[in-house]
């Protein structure tokens, strides 16, 4: 651990706060995580984007699990800009 500084370089550090999330029997067993990153469009909110994310692609991500095709979907946001 004393040596982490001599052999690699800190690139980026981000603290995320956890917002929502579907969660199927496995998920504690998932090894893959993807990080999907989004822009607000102009003219729109980070309340719309949340809302859409909840009342759209939540329901969604729901019954992936359900049906085994996915091990779960957690919405965070970047804590800094909360």
């Amino acid at each position: 651990m004393d040596r982490t500084p001599e052999i690699r370089t800190l690139v980026k550090s981000e603290v995320w706060a956890h917002e929502d999330m579907a969660a199927g029997k496995e998920i504690s067993k998932s090894k893959v995580v993807v990080f999907n990153y989004f822009d607000i469009p102009e003219g729109a909110t980070r309340s719309d984007h949340l809302r859409t994310e909840r009342e759209l692609w939540k329901p969604a991500h729901e019954a992936r699990c359900q049906d085994g095709k996915m091990s779960g979907w957690v919405l965070a946001q970047n804590a800094a800009l909360r």
